[in-house]
């Protein structure tokens, strides 16, 4: 059987994002023998010959952070011949990690696939390939939909009357805006509390964000609120599937969102890769930068007088999009 290594976006856990990754990677690949290194120390001491090719999952690493990409177990790969494949992979302006990109790029052995239009034009811009980038969508789309990790004292929030609900999601990545995003976040959500139900989904435990939106519930005094845990991706996914609209900081809530023909509103961060994403939707739109947030309520009101349309576009594009995420399948 192909054996393959499967290195993750980074070796901290906590992120509901990379989880759903993951999950779903192990799904689509289920036919193949996947090993998935828990720690740096684990990856180096790996012996390179047992496995038949790499795939590293890109994300916001390659463009972005330093430190987090496994360059040295990627380049033994390509020096014995064997593939290496970065998969959901997003490219930004004056990225991080274009030299180390740039030195293996004209292998042929290596492969690499963007995951929206903005990514896939702009490393092209910056660099020469052997074998041309793949345009794709982000895999997290194709993340399952369950509920075998139920939580039922959520559920009994969410069915205790027929309120429509509002999924929150904010952070404090988003720099000099940080306040800003979260006071008119709190300001929506104080105007709304008559008409709206809000739950308060953190997605990422290396930033507190369980604890932050806890606070951010608390200050929006007497609304009808709930502040969940961290979710299991497809739990989550299923969640949201109940949910009126989705306002978020993280995009991978989004993408376990828009899926179940819900719409979502994603506070951009990191670059183009939100308006990027919800490019392959149609839902441009949606996306918000920080220094526009008090747009939002606007925003929200748009969705409210347009859903059916919004619906139908998230339903045209269902076909269109998962053809995009497999493009990333072939090996």
């Amino acid at each position: 059987m192909t054996k393959i290594l499967l290195i993750k976006p980074s070796f901290d856990d906590g992120n509901v994002g990379d989880d759903a990754l993951i999950k779903t990677v192990l799904n689509l690949f289920k036919s193949y023998d996947i090993y998935i290194p828990q720690s740096k120390n684990e990856l180096n001491k790996l012996n390179n010959n047992l496995f038949d090719f790499l795939i590293y999952i890109g994300n916001d690493c390659i463009p972005y952070y330093i430190g987090c990409i496994p360059i040295e177990k990627i380049k033994q790969f390509l020096l014995l011949k064997k593939k290496v494949h970065i998969i959901n992979t997003s490219w930004g302006k004056n990225p991080n990690n274009i030299n180390f990109i740039k030195s293996i790029a004209n292998d042929q052995n290596f492969h690499i696939y963007m995951r929206d239009k903005y990514s896939h034009e702009l490393i092209q811009k910056d660099i020469t390939f052997y074998n041309t980038p793949i345009l794709t969508a982000d895999l997290a789309f194709l993340c399952k939909k369950n509920d075998n990790n139920k939580i039922e004292e959520l559920e009994d929030w969410i069915n205790k009357n027929n309120t429509p609900i509002i999924g929150i999601n904010t952070h404090y990545d988003f720099k000099e805006y940080n306040n800003n995003v979260r006071i008119e976040i709190q300001k929506f959500i104080i105007n709304n509390k008559n008409k709206y139900k809000f739950l308060f989904i953190p997605h990422d435990s290396r930033k507190q964000e369980y604890e932050d939106l806890k606070k951010l519930q608390y200050s929006c005094g007497n609304i009808d609120g709930y502040t969940v845990t961290y979710l299991d991706p497809e739990y989550e996914k299923f969640i949201t599937s109940r949910l009126y609209l989705v306002i978020t900081g993280r995009m991978h809530l989004s993408i376990l969102t828009i899926p179940n023909t819900i719409p979502s509103i994603a506070i951009s961060y990191n670059g183009l890769k939100s308006i990027g994403t919800f490019s392959h939707w149609d839902l441009d739109n949606l996306v918000i930068e920080p220094q526009n947030i008090q747009k939002l309520s606007n925003l929200v009101e748009y969705i409210e007088n347009n859903y059916k349309m919004i619906q139908d576009k998230i339903n045209n594009k269902k076909e269109y999009v998962k053809e995009l995420v497999n493009k990333q399948i072939l090996i």
